[in-house]
């Protein structure tokens, strides 16, 4: 297909002005775990969780005696790549970036400044997983959800940025992975440990500050719904006393700024899967 228009991560989303299509993300609670859903920590279990659940998901064992805008840093959302009544689970926390971006994987990823690596568990394989929504890099693989792909040749992805066929905001970079034995996610799930929540790919791309995303999603969970946080960040602006700070230690401008983010995404994958296609 013709190139995509230039524009930078500050063209509209990241405090610039909307495009004409943005749209609030959709967030759909789920008893079950699908693939491609989200697990969200539920906080309370997490401060009562025995020191092998925190180790395993990265969160500091003092996280009990933090005040709740520091706890927000630690707290998991894990992305469900792949997940099996009968097989082993593949999730890849999205709540621990490194000092890395992509770019310093390779002087022909220059490009992937923006684009951060995240642990996305403790596995240990230090394996790289590259997440895009590309068919035509060569070497990718299917993801285990519709319309995302993974790996490939990562130079030649590069080079496709560069020339405007490919956007390198839909590029997301995990080492090593979160593996659960078979069961586990639904297990932890029932006893209280996250709540899964449908959402669509502007979750996994984005790049929020640490934390961000946690306090954001908790709130779906805790609402009910993507409208019902956006009408109480409506109050807020209004001067309505925000419980939900005390709640998750997100301020009503830190959770309006990760709306804006994923709307923007949002835009963006919707942008790219018509022109990709040729919609």
């Amino acid at each position: 297909g013709a190139p995509r228009p230039r524009r930078g991560l500050g063209a509209a989303g990241r405090g610039g002005v909307p495009g004409p299509r943005l749209e609030l993300p959709e967030m759909v609670i789920n008893p079950a775990v699908p693939r491609g859903c989200f697990l969200v920590a539920n906080q309370d279990a997490f401060l009562e969780a025995p020191p092998d659940v925190l180790d395993k998901y990265s969160v500091p064992r003092d996280i009990a005696s933090m005040d709740v805008k520091k706890r927000a840093l630690y707290m998991p959302v894990i992305f469900v790549a792949y997940a099996h009544y009968q097989k082993p689970g593949i999730g890849y926390a999205m709540h621990q970036p490194t000092g890395v971006t992509m770019s310093q994987l390779g002087k022909e990823l220059a490009i992937f400044k923006h684009n951060k690596v995240y642990v996305g568990g403790s596995m240990e394989s230090l394996r790289l997983s590259i997440f895009h929504i590309y068919e035509d890099v060569p070497d990718a693989t299917r993801g285990w959800t519709r319309g995302l792909w993974m790996d490939g040749n990562l130079a030649v992805a590069a080079d496709e940025c560069e020339e405007g066929y490919m956007d390198e905001d839909l590029f997301k970079c995990f080492t090593d992975a979160t593996v659960w034995p078979q069961g586990e996610p639904e297990r932890e799930t029932e006893e209280g440990l996250w709540t899964p929540i449908k959402a669509g790919y502007e979750v996994l791309f984005q790049e929020a500050p640490a934390g961000q995303l946690w306090q954001f999603m908790s709130r779906v969970a805790r609402h009910g719904s993507v409208e019902a946080v956006y009408k109480r960040l409506a109050g807020a602006k209004e001067g309505v006393v925000d419980e939900d700070e005390d709640e998750d230690g997100g301020s009503a401008r830190d959770v309006q700024t990760m709306l804006a983010e994923l709307m923007w995404y949002k835009q963006k994958l919707r942008d790219e899967y018509e022109r990709v296609s040729g919609v």
